[in-house]
C-alpha cells in the first residue's frame, strides 16, 4: 500500500484539531491555581556593600527562603545541602544573599572563571525572574562559587533560552569553611518591567551540587518541571515604588589592526581603523529601542570549519552579539530546516566574509498581552553585492497562560530595488503544564510564503507538531513541507520540495539499582516525499537499550536503517561523488560520555554500517581536562572511512581548544582547527578584559595556514584591538 499526503484533509484535520485544541487549553488555564510561595523583598534604605562575606546586620533583617527541595536524584525529598537566600532592595537595586551551606567545602566543584562560560559543570546557584508574571519571558542568573557568572533570557514559556543577552549586574563570592556564598546585585534598570508601583514578579531558585549530580529548586522542583518553567515560579513582591527609568546605554568603540595576505604574486598588507556606536535605550519601562552605527565583529570566534557529508547546506550558528541579543523576538519556522529570519543572511557573504554594515536598529519588548520585535539594517555596497537594506517586523500575542497566536514579516531591498523577497507568515503555539495534572503538552502550526517579484506556485512552507515532553514520556509528532519554489533570501531552507511526517517515542523509567539513575528506550522515524509523493527518504531509528547513571555518565545503542532515493549525483568529498540511484542502509551506533564536570572527561561515537553504494564508519572522539580554575583544554577528533563500490577515502576533522582564565575579568581562548579537505589549519586566538561592568577590551590573532605547501604557507594574518566603553545614564 502506496502511502500518500493529502493536503486537503491534512487541512481539515488540522483546523478540526486546533479547535478541539482551542475548548481545552481555555478549560485547563482558566482551572489553574499555581502551587507557589510567596516572598516579599525587605526594603533598604542604604545600598548593600557587594564582598561576599554577608555580614552587614541589614541581611538579618529578610527573612530566608530555606525550602528546597531535590528534583534530582530524589524527587521530592530535602535538599542533602541547607541553602539560604534574603532579598532586600533599595530604590534602584534588587540585592540577593546566598548561603550554600555544605558539610564537605573542599569538595566543592569550582572550575570555571570564564564570564558567560560553562558554569552548568560547577557548583553553581541559578536566579529566575519573570518580571512581566506573564509566565512566558524571563530573566536568568547564575554564578558559581568563582564569582564567575552567566546571563540569560528566558522565552516562549521556558522553551528557549537566549544565552546571548548580556545585562548590567555583579556578584562577588567566598568560598569558606561551612561552604560558600555570594552576593548580587541587581540594577533594576538592566530589568524590563510594567510601570505599576507595587511589582508582583515571578521568582524560582536553584542550587546545583556537581559532585552529588544534584539539583535543589525552591519551586517547580518535580521533573516535569524545572527551573525554566515559568508557570511553577513563586512569586516576588515589591512593595515599594523603585526607579526605573527609561536608561539609556552608550558603547563607543575604536578598533585598529594589520593584516598581512597572501595574493599570488606575494603577500599584502593592510591597515584598518574602524570606529562605531552601540545605543541602547528604553523607550518605555517595556520596549526597548538598540541602534548600531558602524558595526564591527572583530571580537568573533571563527567558524567551525566542517567537512559537508551530505548533499544538504550545512548550518552554521550565528556569533555576532547585535544579533544574538534578543534574537529569540524575531524566531520563526523549524530551526535549522526552514526559517523565515537567519540573521547570517546580513552582514556575511555565502563564504563568509563580512560585508560592512552602515547602520542598523532594533525594536524588542512587551505592550500589554503583544510582544514586539522590528528590526532595519542597512549594507554597504562591497564588490558586486549592491548596499542592501534588511527589515523585520515579528509580533506575538499571548492567549491562555502559556501560549501565543503571532506572525511575521521580512524584506529584503538590494539598492538596485530590482530583487525585492519578502517572506510573511503567521504562527500558534498553545502550551499547557497542567495536562492530565502536571505534564507538559505543546500544539504548535505555522505557514509562511516568499514573495520576489513574480508569484510562482510551491513558495510556502508548513508545519504542525504536537510535543509531549516530561520524565517518564517524551513523545511528539510531526508533519512538514517546504514548497520547491519556497525562497526566504534572509531566511534558511536546508531542503526543498518535500513533505514529511517524523515522530519519536522515547521512554525513561527511573531504575534505582547499579547506581542507575533511569534506562532510556526510544523509537524515531521519519518519511519523505517530494510534492508528487515521490518516497525520497525513510529513516527509522530504535534505541533497545540505553541508560544515565547517578555519577553522570550515560550510554546509547542504537539500531537505524536508511531510505535515499538519489535523482542526481552529489559530491561528498574532494571529487568522489554518489551515483543516481536507490539506496537502503543499515546502520548501527555507539554514544558514550562521563560526567562533563570532572577533571577529565570525554564523550565517545561510533557509528558504521552501509552507506550508500559501500560502507562507512564515523569514529568522533571529544575529550576535556579541566586541569583548574585558570586552564581548560578541549580536544574533538573525528575521522570517517569511506569504502565505497569504486573508490576508498578517509576524512579527518581535528579540533583543539584552549581557555586561560586568570580572573573573571580577563580570559582567553586558543582555538585551532584543521580538516583533510581544505587542508587549512586555522588560529584563532582571543583576549578579552573587562576593566569595568559592561565595557571590554578585546586582542584578537588570526590565522591561516594552508598544508599543502612544505612549511605551511600563511595564507592569512589578521591582528586586532578592540575597546569598547560602556556609559549607563
Amino acid at each position: 500500500m502506496k502511502f500518500q499526503f493529502t493536503s486537503h484533509s491534512l487541512l481539515h484535520f488540522i483546523l478540526l484539531t486546533a479547535v478541539a485544541l482551542l475548548i481545552f487549553f481555555h478549560h485547563t488555564n482558566a482551572g489553574e491555581i499555581p502551587d507557589s510561595s510567596t516572598v516579599v523583598a525587605t526594603w533598604i534604605s542604604q545600598p548593600v556593600k557587594i564582598d561576599g562575606w554577608l555580614s552587614e546586620p541589614v541581611w538579618q533583617q529578610a527573612l530566608p527562603i530555606w525550602n528546597f527541595r531535590q528534583r534530582e536524584p530524589k524527587e521530592g525529598l530535602p535538599a542533602t545541602e541547607k541553602t539560604e537566600v534574603r532579598i532586600l532592595f533599595d530604590k534602584e537595586n534588587l540585592y540577593f544573599g546566598i548561603l550554600c551551606f555544605d558539610n564537605y567545602p573542599e569538595s566543592i566543584t569550582a572550575k570555571e572563571m570564564e564570564t558567560d562560560g560553562q558554569l552548568g559543570l560547577d557548583d553553581n546557584f541559578t536566579l529566575l525572574l519573570d518580571t512581566y508574571h506573564d509566565y512566558r519571558n524571563g530573566f536568568y542568573f547564575q554564578v558559581n562559587p568563582n564569582g564567575a557568572k552567566f546571563d540569560a533570557q528566558v522565552q516562549n514559556s521556558g522553551e528557549s533560552l537566549n544565552m546571548n543577552w548580556n545585562g548590567i549586574w555583579d556578584v562577588k563570592t567566598r568560598i569558606t569553611a561551612q561552604g560558600w556564598t555570594a552576593e548580587i546585585i541587581l540594577p533594576f534598570k538592566t530589568l524590563r518591567f510594567t510601570g505599576d508601583s507595587l511589582q508582583v514578579w515571578g521568582i524560582n531558585l536553584r542550587r546545583y551540587i556537581a559532585r552529588k549530580n544534584e539539583q535543589d529548586l525552591w519551586q517547580a522542583w518535580h521533573r516535569n518541571q524545572g527551573i525554566r518553567q515559568l508557570s511553577g515560579a513563586g512569586v516576588l513582591k515589591i512593595l515599594q515604588p523603585v526607579l526605573r527609568g527609561k536608561h539609556l546605554e552608550l558603547k563607543p568603540y575604536l578598533s585598529t589592526g594589520l593584516e598581512h595576505g597572501y595574493t599570488a604574486p606575494g603577500y599584502q598588507n593592510d591597515q584598518r581603523f574602524k570606529s562605531g556606536l552601540d545605543t541602547k535605550y528604553g523607550l518605555t519601562s517595556t520596549l526597548t529601542l538598540d541602534f548600531t552605527v558602524n558595526t564591527d565583529f572583530a571580537q568573533v570566534e571563527a567558524d567551525r570549519a566542517r567537512i559537508n557529508l551530505t548533499r544538504f547546506s550545512l548550518f552554521y550558528p550565528e556569533k555576532r552579539d547585535f544579533f544574538l541579543e534578543s534574537s529569540d523576538n524575531f524566531s520563526f519556522g523549524s530551526s535549522h530546516r526552514a526559517m523565515a529570519f537567519y540573521s547570517r543572511r546580513i552582514g556575511l557573504s555565502e563564504e563568509g566574509e563580512q560585508i560592512p554594515i552602515l547602520a542598523g536598529g532594533r525594536i524588542t519588548g512587551k505592550v500589554g498581552q503583544n510582544s514586539l520585535g522590528v528590526l532595519n539594517i542597512q549594507t554597504r555596497r562591497q564588490g558586486d553585492i549592491p548596499s542592501t537594506n534588511f527589515s523585520v517586523l515579528r509580533l506575538k500575542h499571548d492567549v491562555f497562560r502559556q501560549s501565543y497566536l503571532g506572525m511575521i514579516f521580512t524584506n529584503k531591498t538590494p539598492g538596485d530595488t530590482t530583487s525585492s523577497n519578502r517572506v510573511a507568515g503567521v504562527d500558534a503555539t498553545l502550551s499547557t503544564s497542567h495536562f492530565l495534572g502536571e505534564q507538559n503538552l505543546i500544539f504548535h502550526t505555522y505557514y509562511m510564503e516568499s514573495f520576489s517579484n513574480r508569484r510562482v506556485p510551491q513558495n510556502h512552507s508548513f508545519r504542525v507538531f504536537f510535543d509531549y515532553p516530561n520524565d517518564l514520556f517524551d513523545n511528539f509528532i510531526q508533519y512538514f513541507e517546504v514548497g520547491k519554489n519556497f525562497a526566504p533570501e534572509i531566511g534558511f531552507v536546508r531542503r526543498s520540495d518535500i513533505r514529511s511526517v517524523y515522530g519519536h517515542a522515547k521512554f525513561m523509567p527511573r531504575f534505582h539499582h547499579f547506581n542507575v539513575r533511569r534506562l532510556v528506550f526510544k523509537i524515531q522515524g521519519s518519511y519523505t516525499t517530494d510534492f508528487e509523493n515521490v518516497l525520497k527518504t525513510r529513516f527509522f531509528e530504535y534505541r533497545p537499550f540505553g541508560f544515565e547513571l547517578h555519577s553522570g555518565e550515560d550510554f546509547e545503542f542504537n539500531i537505524q536503517t536508511d531510505y535515499e532515493r538519489l535523482d542526481e549525483p552529489f559530491d561528498i568529498f574532494d571529487d568522489y561523488s554518489i551515483p543516481v540511484g536507490i539506496y537502503n542502509m543499515l546502520r548501527w551506533e555507539i554514544q558514550f560520555s562521563t560526567k562533563s564536570s570532572r577533571p577529565l572527561s570525554s564523550e565517545i561515537f561510533l557509528n558504521w554500517g552501509e552507506f550508500y553504494t559501500g560502507r562507512s564508519t564515523e569514529l568522533n572522539l571529544q575529550s576535556r581536562i579541566r586541569v583548574n580554575k585558570y586552564l581548560t583544554v578541549v580536544s574533538d577528533y573525528q575521522r570517517t572511512a569511506f569504502r565505497l563500490s569504486d573508490q576508498r577515502f578517509t576524512t579527518h576533522e581535528a579540533s583543539l581548544r584552549l581557555n586561560v582564565n586568570l580572573t573573571t575579568h580577563l580570559t582567553s581562548r586558543l582555538f585551532m582547527q584543521w580538516n583533510n579537505e581544505d587542508e587549512e589549519l586555522n588560529f584563532n586566538f582571543r583576549l578579552r578584559w573587562i576593566p569595568r561592568l559592561g565595557s571590554d577590551f578585546y586582542l584578537v590573532y588570526n590565522e591561516l595556514q594552508d598544508t599543502r605547501i612544505p612549511g605551511f604557507r600563511s595564507n592569512n594574518r589578521v591582528l586586532l584591538l578592540k575597546f569598547a566603553y560602556w556609559w549607563g545614564i
